[in-house]
């Protein structure tokens, strides 16, 4: 077994731990970074951090890997979002000993399942509302961006022979009925 494959064996809590402790600072309830992306990311992190450690160092493997596994993740955002308003000081001042995690990846693995169960309710949701209340032409745009396809909007327009500004248009009204849909069968 190379040292890679044994630090993901051995420190694959780590990773999870460290993803979703920056995804709950640093994106709120903000959906469009997935947890799975922070662990992705945080597994560069810690193979990187194999590769830089060096064995004669005062620190150990699991607190360097921990400090690396912050900064690729605070790097990534930052690469992502344009953003510099974020800072590395809260994990480093965790002890990794102090941490249990075998019990933060089952914390996490529960709220994955959660999250994952909410996310299908929500989008049974849209397609009861998305088939009960919206013409065909709003279906069908409703669709092409939303759900099937994820084209931008100028390639639904394309498609379907209508101007970018009439697709906006139409859209915009497929969302405002799902929304009062939504909002009048308290679904929230």
């Amino acid at each position: 077994m190379t040292d890679k494959e044994e630090a993901i064996k051995k420190y694959t809590s780590l990773v999870k731990w460290s993803a979703k402790k920056f995804q709950l600072q640093h994106c709120n309830n903000n959906n469009w970074y997935e947890l799975e992306d922070f662990v992705s990311v945080g597994f560069i992190g810690l193979l990187e951090s194999v590769e830089k450690y060096k064995k004669n160092k005062d620190t150990k493997f699991s607190t360097f890997a921990r400090d690396h596994i912050w900064r690729t993740l605070i790097d990534d955002y930052r690469k992502r979002f344009k953003t510099r308003n974020i800072s590395d000081s809260n994990i480093l001042n965790i002890n990794i000993d102090d941490i249990d995690l075998e019990k933060e990846e089952s914390l996490i693995e529960e709220n994955v399942v959660k999250e994952n169960i909410y996310k299908k309710q929500i989008y049974n949701i849209i397609l009861s509302a998305v088939k009960d209340i919206l013409s065909e032409q709003e279906r069908k745009v409703f669709s092409l961006i939303h759900l099937k396809e994820g084209c931008t909007q100028t390639e639904a327009a394309n498609k379907l022979d209508l101007t970018q500004g009439r697709i906006s248009q139409i859209r915009d009204n497929a969302i405002k009925k799902i929304k009062k849909y939504v909002k009048d069968r308290d679904f929230s």
